[in-house]
């Protein structure tokens, strides 16, 4: 019989980083063969935990990689130990990934739709996604964006779309604009948990790259 195959594929080409890819492979019954059609990277030096494949409907999938990755400050030869989701959707055109999961598949704490980590964006762009009900008070969360310095060029209010008195996942989203004297290339979105009572038990963020035009 045939078969649509999600795979995790290792490449080390004799440097110093292991690179990891999602592959979709087509299985041929008949001439009992797999056919690379497409590849996607994931990342380098990173620890795969686990790869699930859900059908949502005929000849869709949900493909949900659960790994442990480094912060965005923590050099390369540090241990993976964040805990990550990508969550990638296959359908008859392939396989683009849909959002990250900041946590595990049992418990997501915020999950980024747009803009997806190491994404190139314009100077002006939405951010959205969710988070769980903790995260907000008064149905708002900051987001910072640093420069490649790691100094803060500008904090916004990303607001609920929705009741945040909950401990579910509470959709979000925030327009930020970079000032037009920033210089464009490698920023760093934090997502922080609003902590009024200063109490650092309380405290909590997510952070990933992207890139401004």
């Amino acid at each position: 019989e045939n078969a649509e195959v999600f795979a995790i594929v290792n490449i080390n080409g004799g440097g110093s980083g292991t690179f990891q890819f999602l592959v979709w492979f087509s299985y041929v019954g008949a001439s009992n063969t797999l056919i690379e059609k497409q590849r996607l990277g994931i990342g380098d030096r990173i620890a795969i935990d686990s790869v699930a494949a859900n059908q949502t409907a005929a000849n869709t999938f949900d493909i949900l990689v659960s790994l442990k990755d480094r912060l965005p400050a923590e050099p390369m030869a540090a241990t993976p130990t964040q805990p990550r989701v990508l969550h990638f959707a296959y359908t008859d055109s392939g396989l683009a990934m849909r959002d990250v999961i900041f946590g595990t598949v049992s418990d997501p704490q915020v999950v980024v739709a747009s803009p997806l980590p190491g994404a190139n964006t314009p100077r002006s762009f939405t951010i959205a996604g969710a988070a769980r009900g903790p995260w907000f008070f008064e149905a708002n969360l900051p987001i910072d964006i640093k420069n490649a310095t790691g100094t803060v060029i500008l904090s916004v209010p990303a607001a609920a779309q929705g009741d945040w008195m909950t401990t579910e996942l509470v959709p979000f989203s925030a327009t930020v604009n970079v000032p037009a004297d920033a210089d464009a290339g490698l920023y760093t979105v934090v997502i922080k948990k609003d902590n009024p009572s200063g109490l650092p038990e309380h405290d909590g963020s997510i952070e990933f790259p992207i890139v401004v035009e």
